[in-house]
């Protein structure tokens, strides 16, 4: 492979990369334009590196018949092993949010950068680049259809609640998925001077425009263990 075709995969795979990272970049995540652009262009020096070396070894066998049992040329086993690293990489987005499940977006768009990385370097340029598009509609397109159609029919609502015992904190979400609202994040804050034994939890949910916050506070109330209970939103 030339000095020219190299460049030119790497610059498209930064480009591409790029471009998905942009828009994690203006939501603020930790993933942003830089981390995007880093996997893609990661992903297309193995996949390059790859290629050069099913080259090498076609070479080697081209003038050197005898060795044609000697070599196998896998164009696919450097190529898993990213697809695995990725992998873990976009666990690390998810793990590092503290008590809520997020950065489940963050880590997909790490992972299909990964795999649009790949294609770059094994030379698929229409494949990724209409892959890419496609994953930018995908985020910007599709998150205005939700607004619009979806997230129009629900509200977002913060409770706050203080308990003594996690028995309590398993009700709680228990008859938040019995109403039908979904739950953003859970974050857990420390417990305040004086109040060793008490444990403090913050949910961020969305329910259905008609839900009652009085109603439901009323039942929260009533779990044993439950200490205070605050609604916001």
């Amino acid at each position: 492979m030339g000095m020219g075709e190299i460049i030119l995969r790497l610059v498209i795979a930064i480009f591409v990369g790029g471009a998905i990272g942009y828009e994690r970049s203006t939501k603020n995540k930790s993933a942003g334009f830089r981390t995007h652009a880093l996997v893609c262009i990661g992903a297309a020096i193995i996949a390059i590196i790859q290629v050069n070396m099913s080259y090498e070894a076609l070479d080697m066998i081209h003038s050197n018949p005898a060795y044609a049992h000697a070599f196998t040329a896998d164009r696919g086993r450097l190529v898993a092993q990213v697809v695995s690293g990725i992998g873990f990489l976009g666990a690390g987005t998810i793990m590092q949010q503290k008590g809520s499940v997020r950065g489940l977006t963050t880590a997909a768009t790490l992972w299909v950068v990964g795999c649009l990385g790949i294609a770059v370097g094994l030379g698929y340029y229409f494949l990724s680049i209409v892959a890419a598009v496609g994953v930018i509609i995908i985020l910007y397109g599709l998150q205005v259809i939700e607004e619009k159609f979806i997230f129009k029919q629900t509200k977002v609502v913060v409770i706050s609640i203080t308990y003594t015992d996690m028995e309590t904190l398993s009700t709680v979400e228990k008859m938040l998925k019995a109403i039908g609202a979904y739950i953003y994040s859970t974050e857990f804050e420390g417990a305040k001077e004086g109040e060793s034994s008490e444990n403090h939890c913050v949910f961020k949910i969305s329910v259905p425009r008609r839900w009652s916050d009085v109603k439901f506070v009323h039942n929260i109330s009533k779990i044993n263990g439950m200490v205070k209970v605050e609604v916001r939103g």
